[in-house]
């Protein structure tokens, strides 16, 4: 069975849920979201984040040509120790 895959053109940032200061900003090469068979998916070294905190993903997508760009930011994950 093959995963559900965002468009090759997506791409992450974190902020931080409380302040909503950007951790991690967009960046075109430093944060483009990978693919496989499995589906979407990207890498964070969370050695760099503070521990029994929480963050937001963001999510950018640009569509047909970057045309049209589509973001979501109701995804959120918590640091433990």
């Amino acid at each position: 069975m093959t995963g559900e895959r965002l468009p090759t053109s997506s791409f992450y940032s974190i902020l931080d849920s409380v302040t909503d200061e950007t951790i991690i900003p967009f960046d075109t090469s430093a944060t483009k979201i990978a693919g496989d068979i499995s589906g979407s998916f990207f890498k964070l070294r969370m050695d760099s984040f503070m521990p029994e905190r929480y963050y937001k993903i963001m999510l950018k997508i640009n569509r047909d040509g970057g045309d049209e760009i589509q973001t979501f930011d109701d995804f959120y994950f918590k640091v433990a120790k």
